[in-house]
């Protein structure tokens, strides 16, 4: 052979090296791509349920998954990698955000760490795929990413060719709406990350094709591009919020345009036979099992209040409460706003504990005997701020038509019942992110009154609160309160409320004051 020819058989040979090379991932982007593929264990009371893959594809905890992972649990238990070598541990807990019905697809939202805390997506900055914007090719080589069950609990990584992609319709447009492969997927599989050699996210695997005779398997991908077709074109979406699912018709309901009432003015339920249309809703998000909160209304003037509670999750089983003798004893005084307000004959109240083992949801809502239109003072007895609240209990105010049709703000209160606790709080947006008040400053508060609330406040020095067992609570310069214009805050907007730096811990009540018409 002449130097020639050995020259030239040793350019051929790196340039097949190097094409080589090119068909297959790296290690360094294999773990790369790794960090971002989750562990999704579905709970039913607390306990393993289901198990499957997901991927993160927004650094603010976003997760692509498929929806019969998900299907059937009342909470989602995500599993991260610390070591690629290990099997992954349990480092948050997310919700259901949308589910397509026409397809097998859900996103979800983490939003609480490994203990439960509370923690907003702004907060996050995990390692997110980046989405591929284009289709992948017959031929094409991939990589699968998940936990399937013979995996025995590890990530596990599989390769393949695209064998098959079937087309169909979307939006009067011809386009894949299935890819099969060879690569090996397995049950657990689902919901994972199918990626292209640039490493980026072309589709969710899904399913199995198996044929007996031969034992011949292709595995089944959703096209991610398919789904954001879907989506554009107007697929049926159930849009899902922990706060605010749908409920029977003789329970709560929204003015969404799905209420029986033609009364647009607020939220809609029944209580004892009694339609309510001009109800305002709290949810709050979260609450602890195992402690007995006391729940009174005041109505000023002639608001007579009618007050329901119940789980989110079990609006059939909640409670109301028209007029009560508990409320007999509760009193408040708010110098310069409202004076002095006594409970009387037609105040209600209600104390509860939720059933449920978990952290769960629990939505008070209140509305006026014949949909009087008026005010009201909610106050809830039974709050602690503790080491594991995170960023603080959030409370998600729902603005309905009737409080903007007032014209006036409303009342957020914070009072601590122990010296030590400094109360502070703030407000956020669905996304996590801080609401703005009108003078460009986040609507915050810490004292009452001074330049650490953000927003119109008071010194709540002689505002004074008489609960139903009787207890005085006198307010000081250190307890919290914002006023809020209804009309200039996202709906719905999310109170947290915790202690100042979150230095200090103890009890606390909380007032709102709203007006409906």
């Amino acid at each position: 052979m002449t130097p020639r020819t050995l020259l030239l058989s040793a350019i051929l040979a790196l340039g097949l090296v190097s094409a080589t090379q090119a068909q297959s991932l790296s290690a360094e982007d294999i773990d790369r791509i790794s960090a971002s593929v989750v562990m999704i264990v579905g709970l039913q009371n607390g306990q393993p349920f289901s198990q499957g893959t997901g991927t993160i594809v927004d650094s603010r905890g976003i997760i692509y998954t498929n929806r019969h992972v998900i299907e059937g649990a009342d909470d989602l238990a995500i599993f991260m990698l610390e070591d690629i070598n290990e099997r992954p541990v349990l480092r948050y807990y997310a919700s259901e955000l949308a589910t397509f019905q026409d397809l097998d697809f859900s996103v979800l939202q983490i939003d609480r760490d490994e203990r439960g805390g509370l923690v907003l997506p702004t907060q996050l900055n995990l390692p997110a795929i980046a989405l591929a914007q284009r289709e992948a090719r017959r031929g094409e080589r991939i990589y699968i990413f998940g936990y399937p069950s013979t995996g025995d609990g590890y990530l596990v990584v599989t390769s393949g060719l695209i064998t098959t992609i079937q087309n169909g319709d979307i939006g009067g447009t011809r386009q894949p709406v299935w890819y099969q492969t060879d690569a090996e997927i397995s049950p657990g599989n689902s919901g994972g990350l199918a990626v292209s050699l640039e490493g980026e996210l072309i589709g969710i695997p899904t399913s199995v094709n198996a044929e007996e005779r031969t034992l011949g398997r292709l595995g089944g991908i959703l096209p991610f591009r398919a789904v954001q077709a879907l989506a554009q074109a107007g697929a049926n979406t159930i849009r899902v919020t922990r706060t605010r699912p749908s409920a029977p018709p003789s329970q709560v309901q929204q003015p969404d345009g799905s209420s029986q009432s033609s009364d647009p003015s607020g939220v809609v339920f029944t209580c004892d036979d009694i339609q309510v249309t001009n109800g305002i809703e709290i949810v709050v998000v979260q609450m602890r099992p195992g402690f007995t909160y006391t729940a009174t209304v005041i109505g000023i003037g002639d608001f007579d209040p009618i007050l329901y509670v119940g789980e989110t999750t079990r609006r059939d089983q909640g409670l109301c409460n028209d007029d009560s003798r508990n409320a007999a004893n509760v009193a408040v005084n708010l110098p310069g706003l409202t004076g002095v307000i006594e409970a009387n004959s037609r105040s209600s109240s209600l104390s509860f504990s939720h059933s449920n083992r978990n952290l769960t949801d629990i939505s008070f809502v209140v509305g006026s005997l014949n949909s009087t239109p008026g005010e009201f003072i909610f106050i809830l007895e039974g709050m602690a701020v503790t080491p594991a609240d995170g960023l603080g209990d959030p409370f998600s105010v729902y603005v309905t038509p009737g409080m903007i049709a007032t014209g006036d703000p409303f009342m957020v209160a914070m009072i601590g019942t122990e010296r030590q606790l400094d109360p502070y709080f703030f407000a956020a947006d669905s996304n996590g992110d801080q609401v703005i008040a009108a003078n460009g400053q986040p609507l915050v508060c810490d004292d009452g009154g001074t330049q650490y609330c953000n927003s119109a406040s008071f010194n709540m020095d002689g505002v004074q609160l008489r609960t139903a067992a009787g207890f005085v609570f006198n307010a000081d310069e250190y307890d919290a309160v914002l006023l809020v214009d209804p009309s200039t805050i996202p709906n719905p907007t999310t109170f947290y409320f915790s202690s100042s730096s979150q230095r200090s811990t103890g009890n606390y009540l909380l007032m709102f004051l709203f007006g409906t018409r």
